[in-house]
């Protein structure tokens, strides 16, 4: 079962057929009870519970006596359940303090029943009499991010019971502060049992999503004596009246939607203060908070039953004890840190700021990755570390563990199934006992060798997370190559490729689990170990590469170590590569939808380290074997191809550039520093019919069609798409071209700059 119980005792069974088995339901209507009655009633086939030989009895906590007391005084009592045998054998009691409990209670007994896909009437059921006590260790566990709004059925199941949705703030035609989330959301949350929690976004983004750019009277004023950062988007003046008047509207419009419980708000990400003359000087996480408790309080009063939450963030973080102190004490807080809480290194998470807070009594959340790492797509089975991470918000008293997981659940159920495992029982089980146990529910073949598979691929893929490796090369593929280390998404505190202790016992626990999974022969566990042994031998490749490349002069020696390094480097960038994206689209076609752009990102990192590093080694007379697998600059783009639109084609030549066998290639764009950011619309190779002076299009990039892929800018500086080229007649003549919107047209004088570079490299496949 999953989550483990508490406490369960199994001391027989019986056998029936299902249609001697009852169903007595004593709970009323509420909805999550009916949805209790639907998952039993398919074993249930009986008429009644009157003559049926064996009733399951659904009922409120109403009993006397000692269970009865006991469950009226669990942790987390509106969600503690009980299963006991009724006298004589005659059925089982599932019996709860609410009836989201009962749900409980019922999902628990259906996974121990474990009946067939189809039961009829003559289906013979083992029937555990069991007697089992139960109760979550968090009161809320769950998600935020990626497709969770959509994911409810399934991870519902597992008794994950919270997801924390964008509301979408924004204003209608006439200015009126609105949210747009779907009310569906909600009603099917109380089937299920799982409370949806609206978000309204960071406030100093908020205005880019929200159509408020004209909106003066709201907008901050930026900082008079520097100049205005690429793609800025001003945020809100937090003292103007009409800011608080509009925060107060969204915190309304969410409150007014039946179902809603909880409305968090995102403190900024940024410490972006306002400069005009009344924020001037004063501490911006103060004024926001300030703003924001104002406006729900008078929202209050008209919904006393809704509660207000908080999210801090990296830019929060040297002042959240004045976040906390300016919170009153009926308002949540949930801690969030770029840096600090998308973390996965065995350090502790909650500091002793929190740790102070949670231990007062007052509600704390967290929201903490569960995978490799949010800017990365990348497998990671990782039993040991989210034992790790919920042990320890157990342990320090948090209320909430809300997991962030990139770009959905179908790329890492594992994870999220054992986040549901240990958030509620986080002392059950061994890292090895839950794999067995997944792979059991999963219907996986051999769950003792899966166990063996997922506890070395933990352990392995643990040393590659903490490290960063792959975080790193996304912002800067060849950051530390000589010891330089430019500045990174700042709001995203990733300091370089951690060293880590461990690596060649990692490296070996990797070999073990590829060789495993080869035995089960299962393609995704084998792409896994694949990826994470060539990244671990890149890893251990970029701790030495630094001082093999440095500026002294090599002697021949030195040189043919540093070239066999840099073949090893070519070879583990590009398994871990194609590794990575046979994991990854296997998922997406199994879902019908096209990769994300970090999937592309995190595969094709490494590749833009082996650029950079052979770039470094030709300083040394090193030839590189592969000049063609390198990106080379073919063009530019800037201001001037959108001097007549927002939108620009840009045609370029392939001549000599494309093998006549054709391939598999990759064009890179890059960002280069400019006050706009530039979408890709389209991207393909065009055959030229010199005679009708006319172009057909012979190959398209695949990475466009889900419109996953954005554009590059300051926050994402590059993006490599692939075309497969098809082979061509000698003398063909080839043209990439790219279709890109950049900068508007109306762009103020001073910001009328949009600029990057076009590429190409050849791919092995």
């Amino acid at each position: 079962m999953i989550p483990l119980p508490k406490e369960v005792t199994i001391r027989r069974t019986l056998r029936l057929p299902a249609g001697q088995i009852g169903l007595d339901c004593r709970a009323g209507l509420a909805p999550v009870v009916l949805t209790a009655v639907k998952l039993l009633q398919p074993v249930a086939l009986g008429a009644g519970s009157e003559g049926a030989p064996f009733v399951i009895r659904l009922a409120l906590n109403g009993l006397r006596g000692a269970l009865s007391a006991r469950l009226a005084t669990l942790p987390n009592a509106e969600q503690a359940y009980a299963c006991v045998p009724l006298p004589r054998g005659r059925g089982m009691l599932l019996v709860a303090n609410t009836p989201r409990g009962l749900l409980y209670a019922a999902r628990t007994y259906l996974q121990l029943l474990r009946p067939p896909a189809v039961v009829t009437p003559e289906t013979e059921l083992e029937i555990p009499l069991a007697r089992i006590v139960d109760w979550p260790d968090l009161e809320e566990r769950g998600q935020w991010g990626g497709n969770v709004a959509e994911d409810i059925g399934w991870t519902s199941q597992w008794k994950l019971n919270t997801v924390e949705v964008w509301a979408q703030a924004t204003v209608d035609g006439a200015g009126v502060p609105i949210v747009q989330i779907p009310r569906e959301l909600f009603r099917r949350g109380a089937e299920l049992g799982v409370k949806v929690v609206p978000y309204i976004l960071h406030l100093e983004q908020v205005s880019r999503y929200a159509g408020l750019m004209s909106r003066k009277e709201l907008l901050s004023t930026p900082d008079p004596s520097k100049p205005l950062p690429s793609d800025y988007t001003p945020g809100l003046c937090m003292s103007s009246p009409d800011t608080q008047e509009l925060i107060h509207g969204w915190l309304a419009a969410a409150a007014e939607i039946e179902g809603v419980s909880d409305i968090m708000v995102w403190l900024s990400e940024d410490a972006a203060p306002c400069y005009c003359p009344r924020c001037a000087g004063k501490e911006p996480f103060g004024l926001e908070v300030q703003a924001i408790v104002g406006a729900f309080a008078k929202v209050k009063p008209g919904h006393p039953g809704v509660r207000l939450r908080l999210l801090t963030t990296q830019g929060s973080y040297r002042v959240n004890g004045r976040v906390i102190a300016a919170a009153p004490e009926d308002v949540g807080i949930t801690y969030y840190d770029g840096g600090r809480t998308y973390d996965s290194s065995h350090a502790p998470m909650i500091y002793p700021l929190l740790e102070d807070y949670a231990r007062s009594g007052r509600w704390l959340g967290v929201y903490p990755q569960i995978t490799h790492c949010w800017r990365t797509v990348f497998p990671w089975t990782a039993p040991q570390f989210i034992q790790y991470r919920a042990q320890e918000f157990v342990d320090k008293g948090l209320r909430c563990m809300i997991g962030y997981a990139v770009p959905s659940n179908r790329f890492h159920e594992f994870n999220v199934m054992a986040v549901a495992e240990w958030t509620w029982n986080s002392r059950g089980r061994t890292p090895a006992e839950f794999a067995r146990a997944y792979a059991t529910v999963r219907g996986i073949a051999d769950p003792e060798r899966f166990a063996r598979w997922a506890v070395l691929q933990g352990a392995a893929g643990w040393v590659l997370a903490e490290s960063r490796l792959l975080l790193t090369m996304i912002y800067e593929p060849g950051r530390g190559l000589r010891g330089v280390a430019p500045v990174d998404d700042h709001r995203f505190e990733s300091a370089g490729i951690v060293r880590v202790d461990g690596v060649a016992q990692a490296q070996a626990q990797a070999i073990a689990a590829l060789s495993l999974a080869h035995v089960s022969g299962d393609p995704a566990r084998v792409d896994e170990s694949a990826a994470t042994v060539a990244g671990l031998e890149v890893l251990e490749l970029l701790y030495a590469l630094p001082g093999q490349l440095s500026a002294e002069p090599l002697d021949d020696p030195a040189k043919r170590v540093l070239a066999d390094a840099l073949d090893r480097l070519d070879d583990a960038a590009n398994r871990l590569r194609r590794h990575t994206l046979a994991w990854g689209e296997r998922i997406y076609a199994q879902n019908a939808q096209t990769p994300h752009t970090r999937l592309l990102d995190t595969a094709n990192a490494l590749l833009r380290t082996c650029d950079a590093a052979r770039k470094l080694a030709a300083e040394h007379g090193l030839a590189d074997p592969r000049p063609a697998t390198r990106l080379q600059p073919l063009r530019t783009w800037s201001a001037d191809d959108f001097a007549q639109g927002q939108k620009a084609l840009l045609m370029h030549s392939l001549a000599g550039l494309v093998d006549p066998q054709g391939g598999l290639y990759h064009v890179g764009l890059d960002f280069a520093d400019s006050a706009w950011g530039t979408y890709i619309e389209w991207l393909a190779v065009l055959t030229r019919n010199p005679a009708a002076g006319s172009y057909s299009v012979i190959a398209e990039t695949p990475d466009l069609l889900g419109a996953n892929v954005n554009g590059v800018s300051i926050w994402e500086r590059w993006k490599e798409l692939r075309l497969a080229i098809p082979a061509t007649p000698p003398g063909t003549e080839l043209t990439l071209a790219v279709r890109l919107s950049g900068m508007p047209v109306d762009a103020p004088e001073g910001r009328r700059t949009c600029a990057g570079i076009v590429s190409l490299r050849r791919v092995g496949e």
